[in-house]
């Protein structure tokens, strides 16, 4: 029933594993999207502490420097990437698409796209690794 009420455009021959598998990953994440954090009173003892500590961290010029150097960093690094990896990492991270959608998109193997993704991250990881010991 599932199956047929999902998605109406798209139940066809050729795509029906994908449709099957989308439906198959919405039915083990639905009971965890309904979780939610629990309300903390801002009265309660020692809450008051860390929130003057996050808004303390926030006014820091120092603070909104770093983040602006780490972020104009990694932008960087972003575009120093192979195009197959770059591609990869702004359409899975940045405009959040599935591995599936990333593959018909790209017209490539599932297996491809993710390896892309992960040499792409790992690349980042390395750079962002560096920029940290530099610092």
């Amino acid at each position: 029933m599932c199956l047929w009420h999902s998605k109406p455009g798209r139940a066809s021959h050729a795509d029906l594993s994908a449709v099957v598998g989308d439906i198959t990953l919405n039915v083990l994440r639905n009971p965890r999207r309904g979780r939610r954090l629990p309300v903390v009173s801002l009265e309660q003892p020692g809450v008051q502490h860390l929130v003057d500590r996050v808004h303390a961290e926030h006014e820091r010029p120092e603070a909104r420097l770093e983040r602006a150097e780490l972020r104009d960093m990694l932008a960087a690094q972003v575009a120093a990437l192979p195009a197959r990896e770059r591609v990869a990492v702004v359409l899975r991270h940045i405009q959040e698409l599935s591995y599936s959608e990333m593959a018909t998109l790209l017209q490539q193997p599932l297996g491809t796209v993710k390896a892309n993704v992960h040499r792409g991250i790992k690349r980042l990881r390395a750079a962002l690794h560096t920029y940290a010991e530099w610092r």
